[in-house]
């Protein structure tokens, strides 16, 4: 059973208690931190958020999917103080961040929030006219940063795109246990769905090279730009998919078939991009697939959130969509790593029949993203 633990309806107020949120009731999300059940009262909890941020010039390039928001809210002058507010006032052990203007990020975050104690990580996009990328911020009366690595999906002609990701090792000061998280914004583009699956591979196998010789249990974070149970979801809970099985625009889950999938003559797709994928990126050591179009990972991951009715609830709400595309997921390369971490609380996430606003940003939710936060223990 899980156990609802109302959060303050005051917002941005200074919060004391590990069982509240600064998110509170705003737009009638009414968002409340869910004790799970868990088999003892969990100790030396700590904390992750995952939060897409928007960046400020992403806000106004795409201008027409925030037609409900008047340019005063939309500025960053209004947006960027309200999240600072609501990063500081989670006072989470662990932040993955996306979309965060380079500029901003290091003129009005870091400064505010390495006076709290939290040290980062960032890595801008690559390209010339891209000027947000992803942070990871850990606070240091808790983790102390180990290694890093950051990840680049432009390697080659297929690899071809801006995104990033971040890598880092943590050890707990607590318990000496180390963690391996890993944040990445991968692809919008709804079309490109083994692209999006070929930069998660590439995030994985980059973890992979840091945890297979030092066995820790590893949290990915970020926008993946995917519906839950969709195809590139699949990939990372399921650890295998079948590139063939379903046109490419199809496997993010944000474009609808005409068509139910299960409903379509049988055929193999995608042969020309599943080609190019086999010709120029590497697989795990793991993956004896003879069939090429059969891709595989050896990670044994949980969801943080299950997403049991996934049409029912939203992470990004504005004029082009009305979905779950963040994630947080744990896990490691036996079960036996993934089951070290047990997830004890999780921040809901509202329903979609309850919203009274069109959209997000809105006055007083900054982003057009929620941020997910959950709330993990060691197990012994």
């Amino acid at each position: 059973m899980t156990k609802h633990i109302p959060v303050s309806s005051e917002p941005y107020a200074t919060y004391t208690s590990k069982y509240q949120a600064p998110y509170a009731s705003r737009g009638n999300f009414n968002r409340t931190w869910l004790h799970l059940d868990t088999p003892n009262e969990p100790e030396e909890e700590f904390t992750i958020i995952s939060y897409n941020i928007l960046a400020d010039y992403l806000a106004f390039k795409n201008r027409h999917l925030y037609s409900y928001c008047p340019n005063s809210v939309l500025t960053w002058a209004n947006r960027g103080r309200k999240i600072l507010k609501e990063i500081q006032a989670y006072k989470a052990d662990i932040y993955c961040l996306q979309e965060c203007e380079k500029r901003h990020f290091h003129c009005d975050f870091a400064p505010a929030l390495r006076r709290l104690g939290y040290r980062y990580v960032y890595k801008q996009r690559t390209g010339e006219d891209m000027w947000d990328g992803c942070a990871v911020l850990y606070n240091t009366k808790r983790f102390e940063l180990v290694k890093h690595c950051t990840v680049e999906y432009n390697s080659d002609d297929f690899m071809d795109r801006n995104n990033v990701g971040i890598i880092v090792v943590l050890r707990d000061l607590k318990t000496n246990r180390k963690l391996c998280v890993a944040n990445t914004h991968i692809l919008f583009n709804t079309k490109r769905g083994i692209l999006k699956i070929a930069q998660l591979q590439k995030l994985l196998l980059s973890a992979y090279e840091i945890i297979s010789s030092q066995p820790m249990p590893l949290v990915i974070c970020g926008d993946f730009n995917s519906t839950p149970h969709s195809l590139v979801y699949r990939y990372i809970n399921d650890g295998v998919v079948d590139l063939s099985s379903m046109d490419e625009i199809f496997m993010s889950g944000q474009v609808e078939p005409f068509v139910p999938l299960h409903a379509q003559p049988k055929r193999a797709y995608n042969a020309e991009t599943i080609h190019a994928f086999n010709a120029t990126q590497a697989r795990f050591p793991e993956d004896d697939s003879v069939n090429r179009c059969i891709l595989k990972h050896p990670y044994k991951f949980h969801s943080g959130y299950e997403h049991p009715m996934p049409s029912e609830e939203f992470t990004t709400l504005h004029d082009d969509a009305k979905l779950i595309c963040d994630y947080i997921f744990f896990g490691g390369l036996t079960e036996q790593l993934r089951d070290s971490l047990l997830c004890t609380r999780q921040l809901s996430l509202p329903k979609i029949i309850d919203c009274t606003i069109p959209g997000i940003p809105a006055k007083d939710v900054p982003s057009d993203h929620l941020p997910l936060a959950l709330a993990f223990s060691w197990t012994s």
